[in-house]
């Protein structure tokens, strides 16, 4: 509980406690006459004469008096009454005594007195009145025919005579327990309702008091359950209620009200008593039950104490018939003591509750010892101030007791709470140690997939090349046939590799849908090409049916489709033994978008409706025994599920077992062109043959800048446009760009994204902010290798002139120069014959190149369309392996602070391998470079060794490759040492004046010389640099190469 809290509410405790003071006190300083109902209250407490039985008399004496025991039985006591008493009563209140009035000598009351008098009333004076008897044995003793018994008159009210004139009021007061002293509360004279007002007014303190503790005590039981209800254990419930009952016996018992309609003045007394008793017995209980775990033997040492008091007070209340009040005082304050030490040794390790607990403990002091000093007779003058006391701090007490149970029950249900979030955090803890490792144990699974398709893809590969090669030489028919065997099962396997890998991609989370501008002939025309041969082996039928007015083009993910359709086909394939397969493609126009509906039907074995669900399932095949000789491992139909499912489709069936079955599915792509499909198998064969590259334009009057950090992927694009005469100026970073750009005029500005420093996007906003510059209206256009969905919209939207991604595909950027160079520029490209022959001779060599693990030779020649810049941009990528593949190695082991440049790296080495057709290399890549943008160091450890591992492969991989590694010595010029160091001094100047065509021929010359052993590392490093524009490493190995000569 905060400490404000505290306060505030330690300030309200003291306020209530000062109001019940200050109005229990009230009484004892009003004025003697108070106005009460309709009439006066006269107090006759003062001028009073008092007779003993030996004769002496005491006059003058005041109201409240205590009378001790053995100074006389018997009481004479003697007032003036006045005219104005007259019809009023008088209200009188004795304990321990009989009472007898007389006016003037004159028998008016008697109360506590039954049987024959024991003394004779005289003549009516006052002087006559004569006590014949000692009232010490007067109980065995008979007057007439009845004995005269003694009792306590309690509180009288007898009404005076409506005739009263001034005169004597004589009042006889016998001892009942002669052991005890006759105490005299007060005496009024008024009207009776005036009296009964009068004490109610006096009386009002302990009916508020009752109400309050009444009050408290509910609400003490209420707090109890619901400290039961949270903890689920009893606190005590009855115990508090049963303390509450006593503490409210208590006040009624020792009330005024209860001694005015009850004569039983004693017995009262006894019950008051007991019940006072009982508090500190009901609060050790309470006590106990909450402690006895943490201080067991105190505990009960202490309860036992308790009870064995209590005990005695009872004894001593029972037998003494109140003689021993004295000690039955003083073992009720040592009761009321025990229990506040039982308080405070309980709540020793309470520091919350603290104020609270001396609250508690105080209000129980105060109780004790008011009560035990009003029972002791040596106090009976204050006996009514310190009964309201009892009163007062009895609330007290009750109040702290309910405040300390609000605070244990919010302490409690703050444990609670803390409890229950404690065991949240634990589950989250442990659910997060859980997603960790089921991240792991999937990045695992992913790195072992990996692992797993490069060890079996390698191997395969391999096989596959060893069999072509077996296939196209062999003129053996037994020894083709074992090849073709091969070749199936290896395709098989392939397949398999492949289907685990999607599924695994698809789980989690990582395949995703990437929609290209694609040709929807040129699908259907690879999809019949593919499925022909698996028709032809089974001698089935195929039959394709296209509609004419599909568009010829659309924007979609074009391979994900291809794949799901060959999934439906294969199956069909697998499943039909004879009769004819069906693959029909049609569509509807919505809007921009064409609803493709494909469908496949056969003439097969059909399927059974109880087994359609489980055709979609995971390593489920239908019909098990049935099927058991046909390949594969019921990954398909899921794999093609769940791609239709990422491009908003889903696959239908209808099927009827032993006939055959139809699958069809409707997916949306984007229109990209109006132009109708037609006759598919024409639009194919003139696809194939317009595939032959032909310049169709020149521009020797144009200039062009390129900016790419990346010396390979610039001087591809140089080869690219070789043929068009164009003008090209490189440069490799943003601020160099700007530079040229400030510098002189430019036709079109190609500028990559991803470059170290100042990226391809800031370098643009710098050019287009130099409104009087040169290049302000410039096309730009965008190189970049991250081609996924949206990235062309995000960079038009930028304000970038045009996008092309990487690797770049030479009839793209012509189109690219056609639309955006000037039309003066732009000339038709003469004929050269020569040219001709010696493109057409390009197109063919593919089929001498070996068979390289990864590098697919047509995705290259895509690229680069020529054999010569193919050979240049292999041996440039060749020659880059190592020193790109150190210097990520080197940013890897500072990651935190070069994630950055780390990414930037990758990128570069992801466009690089892209470009000479490395496709799964360059897709590693991506995930790496995906990884540092997304700062996924996770994923970065796992895959980073095993993509470096395959990135230096390709060392040994391309070795032989087109003569890559394979220069003899014996090739090389031998040089003298002067000639050495010159040529090693003119590539430095020209680093340093950043001439790089100069650096590059120097460059070239130094690879063609006869180098000493000590120097052809360093060559080799250098040579690197210098494509890499690392004008300080380059630095370095210049000077330790000629320090070495």
């Amino acid at each position: 509980m905060n400490r404000r809290f505290r306060y505030i509410l330690g300030t309200v405790v003291v306020f209530i406690m000062i109001c019940l003071i200050v109005r229990t006190l009230k009484p004892l300083i009003n004025a003697e006459e108070m106005m009460l109902s309709a009439g006066n209250a006269y107090e006759l407490n003062s001028d009073w004469t008092l007779r003993y039985a030996d004769g002496t008399e005491e006059k003058g004496v005041s109201l409240p008096i205590n009378l001790p025991a053995g100074k006389s039985d018997v009481i004479t006591m003697m007032h003036s009454v006045s005219s104005d008493y007259e019809g009023l009563t008088l209200s009188f209140y004795a304990e321990n005594a009989s009472f007898n009035l007389l006016i003037d000598g004159k028998p008016l009351y008697e109360a506590g007195v039954s049987g024959t008098l024991p003394f004779e009333w005289g003549n009516g004076d006052r002087g006559d009145l004569n006590i014949t008897e000692d009232v010490d044995d007067v109980q065995s003793k008979k007057y007439g025919d009845e004995p005269f018994i003694k009792k306590e008159a309690g509180e009288v009210a007898a009404d005076l005579p409506a005739n009263l004139k001034d005169g004597m009021m004589t009042i006889v007061l016998t001892r009942v327990y002669v052991k005890e002293s006759i105490y005299i509360h007060e005496a009024f004279v008024a009207k009776r309702d005036v009296r009964i007002m009068e004490i109610l007014r006096n009386s009002l303190e302990e009916v508020v008091s009752f109400v309050l503790i009444q009050l408290m005590s509910v609400l003490i039981v209420i707090l109890d359950v619901a400290r039961y209800v949270l903890e689920r254990r009893v606190k005590g419930l009855y115990v508090a209620a049963l303390m509450g009952i006593d503490a409210m016996a208590f006040i009624l018992f020792k009330s005024s009200l209860t001694r005015t309609f009850f004569s039983q003045v004693k017995l009262f007394g006894k019950a008051s008593v007991l019940c006072l008793d009982l508090i500190p017995l009901f609060l050790g209980w309470v006590y106990y039950n909450g402690f006895r775990n943490i201080f067991p033997k105190l505990s009960k040492g202490m309860m036992g104490f308790l009870t064995g008091i209590t005990l005695i007070i009872l004894m001593i209340e029972g037998s003494s018939e109140g003689q021993n009040i004295e000690y039955v005082a003083i073992l009720t304050g040592v009761n009321f003591a025990a229990a506040c030490f039982l308080i405070l040794i309980m709540q020793i390790k309470d520091k919350e509750n603290y104020i609270i607990v001396c609250m508690d403990v105080f209000g129980l002091i105060c109780l004790g010892v008011a009560v035990a000093l009003g029972l002791n007779q040596n106090f009976k003058r204050r006996n009514e101030i310190l009964l309201h006391s009892a009163d007062v701090f009895l609330v007290l007490f009750f109040f702290s007791l309910m405040i300390q149970n609000i605070f244990m029950l919010l302490s409690e249900y703050k444990e609670s709470v803390e409890r229950t979030e404690k065991t949240l955090e634990k589950q989250v803890i442990l659910a997060e140690e859980a997603r960790v490792e089921a991240v792991a144990a999937n990045e695992a699974k992913g790195i072992f997939l990996a692992n797993m398709s490069h060890e079996i893809r390698t191997p395969i590969n391999a096989v596959l090349g060893m069999d072509d090669i077996i296939l196209r030489e062999s003129n053996d028919k037994k020894i083709r046939e074992y090849a073709m065997d091969i070749h199936t099962a290896g395709l098989s396997l392939l397949s398999i590799i492949n289907d685990i890998l999607d599924l695994s991609k698809i789980e989690s989370g990582k395949m995703e849908i990437v929609p290209v501008d694609y040709d929807l002939s040129s699908m259907i025309h690879d999809l019949t090409n593919m499925i022909m041969l698996r028709v032809k082996k089974k001698n089935l039928k195929f039959e394709v049916s296209v509609n004419k007015e599909l568009p010829s083009r659309l924007f979609g993910d074009d391979v994900r489709l291809k794949q799901v359709i060959t999934n439906v086909l294969t199956n069909a394939v697998k499943y039909t033994e004879s009769g004819t397969i069906w693959m029909r493609v049609s569509g509807i126009r919505d809007g921009e978008d064409e609803i493709l509906h494909v469908e496949v039907e056969d003439t097969g074995i059909g399927i059974k409706k109880e087994d359609i669900g489980k055709l979609f399932e995971a390593f489920q095949r239908i019909e098990e025994k049935r099927n058991r000789n046909i390949e594969g491992t019921g990954l398909g139909m899921n794999i093609t599920m769940n791609l239709l499912r990422m491009m908003g489709s889903k696959l239908q069936v209808d099927s009827e077992y032993g006939k055959g079955s139809k699958f069809y599915f409707d997916v949306r792509q984007k229109i990209m062109s109006e132009v109708p499909i037609g006759d598919f198998e024409e639009r194919i064969k003139t696809i194939g043959e317009d595939y032959t590259y032909e310049r169709s334009f020149i521009a020797p009057g144009a200039d062009i800048l390129v900016v790419d950090d990346n010396s390979m992927n610039r001087k591809v694009f140089m080869a690219l446009l070789k043929p068009t005469k164009i003008n090209i100026t490189e440069a490799d970073s943003g601020m160099k760009a700007i530079e040229l750009a400030m510098s002189r005029h430019f036709d079109i500005i190609f500028m990559d994204h991803m470059m170290p420093e100042m990226d391809g996007v800031e370098a643009f906003h710098r050019i287009r902010s130099l409104p009087e510059g040169p290049c302000s209206d410039t096309p730009i256009f965008i190189l970049t290798a991250n081609a996924v969905a949206g990235a062309k919209e995000r960079y038009l939207e930028e304000g970038f002139d045009g996008f092309l991604s990487k690797p770049v595909i030479a009839s793209k950027l012509e189109d690219a120069l056609r639309e955006r160079l000037p039309k003066e520029l732009i000339l038709p490209a003469p004929f050269d014959e020569e040219e001709t022959d010696k493109e057409g001779e390009d197109s063919g060599f593919l089929d001498e190149l070996p068979v390289v693990d990864g590098l697919d030779w047509q995705v290259a020649f895509l690229h680069l369309p020529g054999k010569e810049l193919l050979r240049s941009s292999l041996r440039d990528f060749y020659s880059i392996i190592r020193l790109h593949g150190e210097k990520l190695n080197r940013m890897k082991e500072d990651l935190r602070n070069e994630r950055d440049a780390y990414r930037i790296q990758v990128h570069g080495m992801k466009s690089a391998a892209a470009s000479v057709g490395i496709i799964p290399l360059a897709g590693m890549a991506k995930i790496l470079e995906f990884a540092a943008r997304d700062g996924d160091d996770k994923r970065i450890e796992a895959l980073h060794d095993i993509f470096l591992n395959e990135w230096m492969s390709y060392q040994d991989k391309l070795k032989g490759v087109m003569g890559l590694g394979e220069e003899t010595e014996t090739e090389k010029t031998e040089v003298d040492k002067e000639a050495l160091g010159i040529l090693l001094c003119s590539i430095g100047q020209a680093m340093e004046d950043m001439d790089i065509d100069s650096a590059d021929d120097g460059v070239k010359k130094l690879m063609g010389l006869k180098l000493p052993e000590v120097l052809k590392e360093d060559a080799e490093q250098l040579g690197l640099l210098v494509a890499d524009l690392d004008g300080d490493r380059a630095s370095e190995i210049l000077d330790r190469m000629l320090k070495a000569i």
